[in-house]
């Protein structure tokens, strides 16, 4: 183990070659999976859910396919192993694993390991969205990438309950209620945005992702600070898939990120100037206005008519 200060230690074979492994963070083990890129900044992975009857803990999102240049590293949500009644902790920590307090130090043990340059870069979809907004925002001009993110566990609900819930049942069953869980973890994210910060958001949402865009995309941005709007680039679109799960495709997030790790300072306005995260407005013509087509099975193509309610 190499002691990085006297909170954290990291095993040296993953400053080395990188791999599989935990780090000791205040002495709680928190499992993680590295791989070394070119350079030496960092990003850092987060999960969404995972369900225990088709996946085995721990679980690892995979590795960027496109940003080869940076270092990435994988951070399992030790608190699932604290419960089996629910498949998601948004990395919000149980009783006895204070990940709120454990995570920052083990982000910053990391860059001073590894010497960054440039402050990280967080990345993460669903609950892993969620995670990288939330620790983004606690890491001074980090960037946080994010995909179809939930932001809101009073309002986000399945048919196992609403976030809050699950929270509850799952991961701390000995609180006793809301006001106290609301008291030890974040579950708004519309509270610290509503607040001046540094750090940089690039906010992916699928526009047919319905419940996503309209519970979750929209508290967090009606409640964004003003001074935080030059550093929120938003890219509603749609990929192709209906739906919430890999409705935007990982390459393209990969891309995304790739991106803004080689434009760390590059505002809103800038990177909305490049073609991946611009869209491009469609010449007008007479085949353009008219009705959606239909398939050759006979149906009217639902790509063609989201594709036409979005313009991008």
């Amino acid at each position: 183990m190499t002691k990085i200060n006297d909170s954290v230690s990291i095993p040296s074979a993953l400053l080395e070659k990188g791999g599989q492994g935990k780090v000791l963070v205040d002495g709680h083990a928190i499992n993680v999976r590295v791989r070394k890129g070119t350079s030496n900044d960092i990003a850092f992975l987060f999960h969404g859910a995972v369900a225990r009857d088709q996946r085995e803990i721990p679980f690892f999102q995979a590795f960027l396919p496109d940003s080869s240049s940076l270092t990435q590293i994988s951070v399992f949500d030790d608190s699932l192993f604290h419960t089996l009644s629910t498949p998601i902790g948004w990395y919000q920590g149980h009783e006895t694993l204070p990940l709120i307090e454990l995570l920052p130090k083990m982000f910053a043990a990391f860059s001073e390991a590894f010497e960054s340059q440039n402050p990280p870069i967080f990345v993460g979809g669903s609950s892993g969205g969620y995670a990288a907004l939330f620790y983004s925002n606690l890491h001074k001009n980090s960037t946080a990438v994010v995909a179809n993110p939930q932001t809101n566990l009073y309002t986000y609900s399945t048919k196992l309950g609403t976030g809050v819930e699950k929270c509850l049942q799952g991961c701390w069953t000995e609180t006793d209620d809301v006001e106290a869980l609301a008291s030890k973890i974040c579950l708004d994210l519309a509270v610290p945005y509503s607040r001046p910060g540094s750090n940089r958001v690039i906010y992916l949402q699928n526009g047919a992702d319905r419940k996503h865009l309209h519970t979750q995309m929209g508290s967090i941005m009606s409640a964004v600070h003003h001074r935080r709007w030059p550093s929120m680039t938003v890219k509603v679109g749609f990929w192709g898939k209906l739906g919430h799960s890999n409705s935007i495709p990982y390459s393209y997030i990969s891309k995304v990120v790739d991106l803004v790790s080689q434009y760390p300072e590059a505002t809103s306005d800038e990177l909305l100037q490049h073609s991946l995260l611009g869209s491009d407005i469609p010449t007008v013509t007479e085949n353009s206005t008219k009705k959606p087509g239909k398939t050759k099975d006979g149906e009217v193509s639902k790509n063609d008519l989201i594709n036409d309610f979005l313009l991008s």
